[in-house]
């Protein structure tokens, strides 16, 4: 898998812009994804107990928000 961009603030960029152009409270993330999940935490949303099989898949996905 190429990750070209990773690394390069890109994916910082978008989500700040997000948040600071939207009410952005909540996403999803694949459970087992623990990069993406540290990274949605450096950006200040937290897990929550709440997930479920994301649709078509047997992968879990978690409720993440940011307060």
């Amino acid at each position: 898998m190429d990750y070209f961009f990773q690394s390069q603030g890109v994916g910082s960029a978008l989500i700040e812009y997000a948040k600071e152009n939207y009410p952005v409270t909540y996403l999803w993330a694949i459970e087992k994804n623990v990069e993406a999940i540290h990274f949605y935490e450096r950006h200040g949303f937290h897990t929550t107990k709440n997930k479920k099989l994301e649709e078509g898949t047997t992968e879990y996905i978690v409720k993440m928000e940011r307060y």
